[in-house]
């Protein structure tokens, strides 16, 4: 028991250190995946198509723009991961007031 008091006594402040950086860094990268998970759905909702076509008098290929139906199984897919990041965000927030506790 003297033991474990005495290595809380002595290193307890870096394993609260540690511990808050941790949770920052975890949660900045939840952050970025939630950034990357969001662009990706709006992407996927906002798809056009290319089309390329002759122009008859001059012969030069020309690029058209058209809207396409965006596939709703790829959205959902989409949708499902970012859901799943989100909950993981919504958790690692919540160990924040531990450290001034503990500290």
């Amino acid at each position: 028991m003297e033991l474990v008091l005495s290595f809380i006594s002595n290193y307890g402040v870096y394993c609260i250190n540690i511990g808050g950086f941790v949770v920052l860094l975890c949660i900045l990268i939840n952050g970025n995946k939630l950034t990357k998970g969001k662009t990706k759905i709006e992407d996927a909702l906002d798809i056009k198509s290319k089309n390329t076509r002759v122009n008859k008098r001059t012969g030069a290929l020309k690029e058209v723009e058209g809207i396409k139906e965006p596939d709703m199984n790829h959205v959902r897919d989409c949708e499902k991961d970012f859901n799943k990041v989100c909950s993981r965000y919504q958790v690692i927030p919540k160990f924040v007031p531990l450290f001034p506790m503990l500290g």
